[in-house]
């Protein structure tokens, strides 16, 4: 605890320093003042947590010093010494917030117990601020969850509504908008997209709004936008417009070697039709990407043009017998969903062109989310008949097909043992799933997936038993210490290392150990 003694007594000042020192050594005595002008300056200079403040003193007193040093600086706490007792003087000091007030000629058990008083208040102010930041990281985390898996479809809607429930989802409307980072003449590398990222994961935080941060993929970030009271479409849309630009331009004016630019979907009741907004974000992602305009809200008249309640449905359906490699059934509904787009458009090539093309961009996002990084194609510019788009695009979809196909069957084998080789050489450093993830170039949701179906264990088990056989091994070979051991496995904690050991092979290290020496001297 730091301490600053303010009194325009020298010998009072001098004998409360000693008495504290003598009585509790472990508070620092930043320093006194000998009124209450030097006292403010001193607050204002050593920043302490403590201040032992006399209330009568020539020139400015106490409890004036205290208003002045409170309007900067609200955590200092202060013990109040005067030789009035008096209602006014001591009215005067609470109603600043002071909590102790002694009267002199101080006596070392009242100074000695306010001081431990507040001593005790500051801890408990401290483990409330960590248990607050606490909370408050855990929430963002398990916000950005809620909605990464809302996105993906992973969350099933019998427990949608506790999910909505424990993060306190109570809006009655909401829409994605989707921000992507883009450096102007730079390529972005990994850690200026994760500055960028902190940027707005900060931005959410200073807005009243209730706001949701998704996780960044692929140098996008979803953010939903949630309205609490009921109101139009066409308000929130401009809400949405308004966050825009203001995210927007205070970006831009932090980041000069960079852009951010924003595609909104349309606003819906139910969040689990967040998903259709988040599919037309991309899309208006996608109309202003190579534009001047810094973001874009998809239009009523193109929804009306792919209908809104089926073309994620049936985009799904041709993503899942993508993953399958069902070649029939996926021409077979590509036509379906071809014909749909025609009466959608009423045969309007350039319009058929456009909804065609952000078909392809829907099934690059989900594929790269299913673990697969697709490289977009622009349609064949001499295109000019809706016969000839539609071979196009059977012809492209077959081509995802085949290079999906392919990727399943040889690449998933490759990257298992990739990341085998990976961990098997470097569980001894603190490695964490996301870390081999982005080593084999998947998202940590799919790596985590394939690696169970692929080694019949998941990641932390796989690592857990590497790391107890290389433990094993070198307290039969080797006269290294348990601790040693421990550290080497890649554990921070022996004790945890013990229980880690003890619950894999059913004895203690030390037990393990000793076994093994009795044996061989045997």
């Amino acid at each position: 605890m730091r301490l600053i003694i303010v009194d325009d007594e020298e010998l009072e000042r001098k004998g409360l320093s000693k008495m504290i020192q003598r009585e509790m050594p472990e508070i620092t005595i930043l320093g006194e003042a000998r009124n209450g002008r030097t006292a403010v300056e001193l607050a204002e200079k050593l920043h302490p947590d403590v201040m032992l403040m006399d209330i009568k003193m020539p020139g400015m007193d106490g409890v004036e010093a205290v208003k002045m040093i409170r309007e900067k600086n609200k955590d200092i706490k202060f013990i109040m010494i005067s030789a009035f007792n008096t209602f006014e003087y001591a009215k005067g000091v609470m109603q600043e917030g002071v909590k102790e007030y002694i009267l002199k000629p101080s006596m070392k058990d009242d100074v000695i117990g306010a001081l431990r008083r507040v001593k005790k208040d500051l801890a408990e102010h401290k483990k409330n601020l960590e248990i607050e930041y606490k909370y408050n990281t855990a929430l963002s985390l398990m916000e950005s969850g809620w909605l990464s898996s809302l996105l993906l479809e992973q969350v099933e809607e019998m427990y949608l509504q506790e999910w909505n429930k424990l993060l306190n989802i109570e809006a009655v409307m909401g829409c994605i908008i989707l921000f992507s980072f883009k450096g102007k003449n730079i390529l972005i590398d990994k850690e200026m997209n994760k500055v960028f990222y902190n940027w707005l994961k900060k931005k959410q935080k200073d807005m009243d709004d209730d706001i949701v941060v998704g996780p960044m993929i692929d140098e996008k970030v979803p953010v939903l936008l949630l309205v609490k009271k009921t109101t139009r479409d066409t308000k929130v849309k401009a809400f949405a417009r308004s966050y825009c630009r203001s995210v927007i331009n205070q970006f831009n004016e932090q980041f000069s070697e960079a852009s951010l630019k924003a595609g909104i979907g349309l606003p819906y009741q139910k969040s689990e039709d967040f998903i259709k907004s988040y599919h037309e974000a991309i899309i208006a992602f996608e109309q202003i990407r190579e534009s001047e305009v810094s973001y874009g809200i998809i239009s009523e008249e193109v929804v009306e043009k792919v209908n809104r309640q089926n073309i994620y449905e049936k985009e799904n359906e041709l993503l899942e017998l993508i993953k399958l490699g069902d070649r029939t059934k996926l021409l077979h509904e590509f036509e379906i969903y071809f014909d749909g787009l025609l009466d959608q458009t009423n045969g309007e090539i350039n319009q058929l062109v456009q909804a065609v093309e952000e078909f392809f961009v829907v099934i690059s996002r989900d594929l790269y989310n299913f673990g697969y990084k697709l490289e977009l194609k622009a349609l064949h510019h001499e295109i000019h008949t809706n016969n000839e788009l539609r071979e196009a695009s059977k012809e492209r979809i077959l081509e995802i097909l085949m290079h999906v196909h392919v990727w399943k069957k040889s690449h998933l084998k490759g990257i298992i043992h990739k990341a085998k080789e990976f961990i098997d050489q470097r569980f001894g450093d603190t490695i964490t799933l996301e870390e081999v993830a982005d080593y084999v170039n998947l998202t940590p949701f799919y790596f985590s997936k394939i690696f169970k179906e692929k080694m019949g264990v998941t990641f932390i088990d796989y690592m857990t038993d590497v790391r107890i056989k290389f433990a094993k091994k070198e307290m039969i070979m080797t006269d290294k210490s348990l601790k040693e051991i421990c550290f080497d496995c890649g554990y921070k904690d022996p004790n945890y290392f013990s229980r880690v050991f003890k619950k894999k092979t059913g004895e203690t290290p030390k037990d393990y150990r000793q076994k093994y020496v009795k044996i061989e001297h045997l």
